[in-house]
């Protein structure tokens, strides 16, 4: 794995806006850490999900991060808003590229409550379009 503590970090929030809300100034209502992003917990109506970590990016280049159809998500990169459907569920896959360093890169991953399960895939010079590994998730404490 990459260096830091493995996997990602979670925390579910009561979600009653029709819209995803910034989730970060929140209080949780419950928090873990999760192996990869797809082992976060289910959520209920009415919640959503914070997902944060470190990515490993294997090399410099243009890279794809994608989204299921049926989600309501935004996806940062550093400070970057990557993939913004955050407003409407996304009724085909949603997608953002951005241009990435070799290294470690914070994300963050705010999802709420559809009838979709977590996914976040990503695609790159040196990585065929895959759900992001555990070898490729971190966290800091």
């Amino acid at each position: 794995t990459v260096a830091g503590q493995a996997g990602v970090q979670w925390q579910v929030h009561t979600q009653t806006a029709p819209w995803l809300a910034r989730l970060d100034d929140h209080a949780a209502i419950s928090s873990g850490v999760a192996r990869t992003i797809e082992t976060c917990p289910p959520l209920g109506k009415a919640q959503s999900l914070l997902i944060r970590g470190l990515v490993e990016i294997p090399a410099d280049g243009r890279y794809t991060f994608t989204l299921p159809a049926g989600a309501t998500a935004v996806l940062r990169v550093h400070e970057a808003t990557v993939i913004d459907a955050g407003f409407a569920t996304a009724e085909q896959e949603a997608t953002g590229e951005v241009l990435l360093s070799a290294g470690r890169h914070p994300f963050r991953l705010y999802w709420q409550h559809s009838a979709v399960a977590v996914r976040l895939e990503l695609e790159g010079p040196s990585a065929a379009r895959q759900s992001l590994p555990a070898t490729m998730l971190s966290h800091d404490r």
